[in-house]
């Protein structure tokens, strides 16, 4: 499988330090560095932790399930050539994030701001190991008057470069959702395209769901309580994806005016007060779950729907070209790599659906 090395995820900026930086931010790339080392150093054999005494069942049964994820994708999925090290150690992260990720975009468009970085181009997000320096960040960007939001970061991959570890934050998740976990994170050591983040993460989130009933499946059978709550889950997440949609297409509607800017925060503001009116008339029905009550609490903020659409864009059109490969992540990947190496690789996800 061909692929291409580059800064999958979150974090992924301390990959740059290999390749040198000239004078450009030194501080920040020392900072991500440093980051890295201890997490390498501090990083145990996971051998060794299931032998230690002292290793919780809790713990014990996330290291077996994330090895048998990652088993699984390496001889079932067409992760073959995804570096077998990975999640062979065990890094604890003292029960903080492994890292926070900072964003931003105009208030008046769903234009996001873009940090330059040394080979790889701009990207739409910056890792931080630190809260404080990520904290800094935020505040500098919101004094610009910019929509800015922070977040904790779950997990990020490394492509290849170090072997990336299994995390103690990864405990907390249920097993259909740490198998999407670890797959995202695997898609990006095998797919990535340059000033395309938007299709980078979107093919991970996809593969990450599919990927992770077709593992649920394998392990306990396509009804199995296990299987039925993670498409219950999934089903769920496709309507939420619809629903955020909708909003921010009507926010882009009201971008397209031009109006002054006071008049845009007034009237985007309107809009998404009564897109959570909405969603609170569809909980009972469209989202029994609750996985989406934060939603009531959220406020309008581009930097923040803009994340959120760069995880989901174009779902349904992955989804076609896994349903012509007949469900088979293993023959849908080559399919997502080949579009990733194409001038538009959303367009050619799109065409390859409609194959059929």
């Amino acid at each position: 499988m061909v692929t291409r090395k580059g800064p999958g995820h979150i974090g992924i900026g301390l990959l740059f330090l290999l390749y040198g930086c000239g004078d450009l931010e030194f501080g920040y790339y020392a900072h991500l560095a440093w980051g890295q080392a201890r997490v390498l150093w501090s990083s145990r054999p996971v051998g060794d932790v299931l032998d230690a005494p002292s290793t919780s069942p809790e713990l014990r049964i996330v290291l077996v399930r994330v090895d048998d994820i990652h088993r699984f994708a390496l001889e079932n999925l067409g992760f073959g050539e995804e570096p077998e090290d990975n999640y062979t150690r065990y890094y604890d992260t003292g029960g903080q994030p492994i890292s926070w990720n900072v964003s931003a975009s105009l208030v008046d468009a769903f234009e996001p701001y873009r940090w330059k970085f040394p080979l790889v181009g701009s990207l739409p997000y910056k890792g931080f190991f630190s809260k404080e320096r990520a904290s800094e960040e935020y505040e500098r960007l919101r004094e610009r008057g910019l929509d800015a939001v922070l977040r904790p970061v779950s997990a990020y991959s490394t492509l290849g470069y170090f072997s990336d570890p299994i995390l103690s934050t990864m405990a907390r998740y249920q097993e259909g959702q740490l198998a999407d976990l670890i797959l995202h994170e695997l898609t990006h050591s095998i797919i990535y395209v340059e000033h395309h983040t938007g299709y980078n993460e979107s093919v991970a989130s996809f593969v990450g769901r599919a990927g992770a009933l077709e593992y649920l499946t394998h392990r306990y059978g396509e009804f199995s309580q296990q299987f039925t709550q993670a498409e219950q889950r999934r089903r769920e997440s496709d309507r939420f994806r619809e629903f955020v949609r909708a909003v921010t297409d009507s926010l882009d509607r009201l971008y397209q005016f031009e109006l002054p800017r006071q008049v845009v925060l007034r009237k985007r503001r309107a809009i998404f007060q009564r897109a959570q009116a909405r969603f609170r008339q569809r909980l009972t029905e469209d989202f029994p779950g609750g996985h989406y009550n934060g939603f009531l609490n959220w406020k309008v903020n581009n930097a923040q729907l803009l994340a959120y659409r760069r995880y989901n864009r174009s779902l349904g059109d992955f989804e076609a070209v896994y349903r012509v490969k007949g469900r088979r992540l293993r023959d849908a990947i080559p399919v997502f790599v080949f579009c990733s190496e194409q001038d538009e690789p959303f367009s050619c996800i799109a065409d390859s659906g409609d194959a059929d």
